[in-house]
């Protein structure tokens, strides 16, 4: 019997993964406030590789900043994952599970 690939949902629309970091500005459409000034730092779930277990969860596995600067008009955004202890994104899938055992 076939059965459909299931889609873990959070890996998929609004959950799933941005696979870079980006600096850039945004385009506007209309026109932001004269006085408005100031930040929006948003941090999340963003796994750098696909995660190997089928019933993964958004807790346990690699996070984003995302960062929203407005200011005299325009709006900047960027984005950094959040670094390992070793001071910078992994560069391969980890060969098991990093996460506490009290969570396993």
């Amino acid at each position: 019997m076939d059965r459909d690939a299931r889609v873990n949902p959070y890996l998929a629309g609004a959950f799933a993964p941005i696979r870079s970091e980006d600096d850039f500005e945004l385009a506007i459409e209309g026109e932001i406030p004269a006085g408005l000034r100031g930040a929006l730092y948003r941090t999340g779930p963003n796994p750098q590789f696909e995660p190997r277990d089928p019933n993964h969860h958004w807790f346990g596995g690699d996070g984003m900043v995302h960062g929203f600067r407005v200011d005299g008009g325009k709006v900047h955004y960027r984005n950094r994952y959040v670094r390992t202890p070793a001071g910078r994104p992994r560069t391969r899938p980890a060969s098991r599970c990093s996460a506490p055992s009290a969570i396993r």
